[in-house]
């Protein structure tokens, strides 16, 4: 009995995979709190059963709402909730691939991800009572940061009154791609078919499609844009047949 148990206990301490399934399983009281996870498979939206795999969720809160389409594409994701009425959809053909969400600090908080959106790595934070919408088709490399809110206080000693107290929806829109190590702020408006470069920090709303936005702050750097998810040689290879 006493090798057994030894045996069960190093089977969990070094199996990641099931140290989160017990996570998830430890977390599924959060369903008397009033949080639900559906599935949506066929056209039809299910509870979840089952632990999805290479997902973790976490659900701190009460009468969160998500929402995830299949099929789906996890491998080292995480996921958690710590806002009440926060409302989560993903849908289908998504790939979250070593991605870390947060929302947290706030309240009836939204987070969208449209069809085929795909991610190498991003670090997302859904703060205070803001969301982050982010369209269909998108493309993320990885090192990649999005943060819709401060976390912090930001207080006028002089006047006594908070700063950063009103925040947006973060939109991006259909078909962008965002380059490595791009950093996306509170309130930044990203147009659809734009093209991210690699460490910008985009802090504004920007309104034209088919561009390329670049730098610290970033900036529209060339105009009439489009890309593809294949390489230049593999389109005109296919062209010339």
């Amino acid at each position: 009995m006493k090798k057994f148990f030894l045996k069960l206990c190093s089977n969990f301490i070094f199996n990641r995979a099931k140290r989160r399934a017990w996570r998830a399983f430890h977390c599924s009281n959060a369903a008397q709190r009033g949080n639900r996870v559906w599935i949506i498979k066929d056209g039809k939206k299910e509870p979840l059963k089952h632990v999805i795999p290479g997902l973790e969720l976490l659900m701190n809160a009460s009468n969160a709402q998500v929402e995830i389409a299949y099929p789906w594409n996890m491998e080292n994701a995480y996921l958690k909730i710590g806002t009440d009425n926060a409302k989560v959809y993903i849908g289908p053909n998504t790939k979250l691939k070593n991605v870390q969400i947060n929302l947290d600090c706030g309240h009836d908080q939204t987070l969208f991800i449209d069809d085929g959106a795909t991610f190498e790595g991003a670090k997302i934070w859904i703060f205070e009572n803001s969301g982050l919408h982010i369209g269909k088709g998108c493309m993320f490399s990885d090192e990649i940061h999005i943060m819709t809110g401060d976390g912090h206080a930001v207080q006028d000693i002089t006047t006594g009154r908070y700063a950063n107290l009103d925040f947006h929806e973060l939109t991006i829109g259909d078909y962008v791609w965002c380059g490595r190590g791009a950093f996306i702020t509170k309130n930044a408006q990203i147009p659809s078919h734009s093209i991210i470069g690699a460490r910008a920090v985009v802090t504004k709303a920007f309104s034209e499609p088919h561009t390329a936005i670049a730098g610290n702050p970033a900036k529209i750097i060339k105009h009439g844009l489009n890309w593809y998810r294949q390489t230049a040689e593999m389109l005109q290879s296919k062209t010339s047949c």
